[in-house]
């Protein structure tokens, strides 16, 4: 059974999401920054402390070692009117099944940095606050990511909070008052992060730019100790990872309304 957890139970449940922290980068980074008394979020244990379930605003984490409660999870995912979950692939595979016809299931390879890179001389700089509409701009006028920005108005706040609370650092590439390039870090903790919003615009690439963003940030990150991870389905953005020193070490998944 499920129960609603509370601060008493911060430590062992982080002990448990830390036996495998790069794939819990999302619950740890979450419970971290916001706690157990926020409104936009909400985590469930089971009485054997080995399934822990996150509600972030529309987004369900889970992360087990045993056999899942399949119901109870569906139960929640729709009663706090969840949109996606996301988790390890093996989890996924019977929550699809429960959740029927109207989800499909999105496969990801997941990533983890190898490698310390060295900051390059470019032309990245870190964005603050007044950028956060031309990054939106940018992601929104990105194919393969424009459908995960559709609510404008809440991924604007969420980046917008990202950037003042030093939650995760955007770095990009501009050109004539327009971002043409550009990646972010999220969820990050003292030892970990992962980095997505990997975008460049279609008439500036194959100039090397998402390369140039992701460097800088790495760097960046690397000097404070912080491996970045990252998950995608996208081949040329898993060519870019890939000649920049990171390996495939798993399987992510999504679920999310068709």
């Amino acid at each position: 059974m499920l129960v609603q957890a509370d601060a008493s139970k911060k430590d062992p449940i982080l002990a448990f999401l830390k036996s495998e922290p790069e794939f819990n980068l999302f619950m740890i980074g979450d419970i971290l920054n916001y706690g157990f008394d926020s409104d936009f979020q909400k985590i469930y244990i089971n009485n054997e402390l080995n399934q822990v379930v996150l509600i972030f605003h529309d987004t369900m984490l889970i992360y087990a070692t045993n056999q899942l409660d399949i119901k109870e999870i569906v139960e929640l995912f729709h009663q706090h009117q969840c949109t996606q979950i996301m988790g390890k692939a093996k989890l996924t595979e019977e929550l699809i099944e429960e959740l029927g016809l109207d989800y499909v299931r999105i496969l990801s390879t997941f990533y983890k940095s190898e490698e310390k890179i060295a900051i390059p001389n470019n032309r990245c700089r870190v964005a603050k606050v007044e950028d956060v509409e031309k990054i939106l701009d940018g992601l929104c006028a990105t194919e393969e990511l424009k459908h995960m920005y559709h609510n404008r108005d809440a991924q604007q706040k969420m980046i917008t909070k990202r950037i003042l609370n030093n939650e995760g650092i955007h770095v990009f590439i501009e050109n004539n008052g327009k971002i043409i390039s550009h990646i972010n870090s999220t969820a990050t903790t003292s030892s970990g992060c992962l980095i997505g919003g990997l975008f460049t615009l279609d008439e500036y690439r194959r100039q090397g730019l998402a390369t140039e963003c992701l460097k800088t940030l790495c760097a960046s990150l690397g000097e404070k100790g912080i491996v970045p991870c990252a998950f995608t389905n996208n081949e040329i953005v898993k060519a870019v990872l890939v000649k920049n020193g990171f390996k495939a070490i798993g399987t992510w998944s999504i679920i999310g309304r068709k």
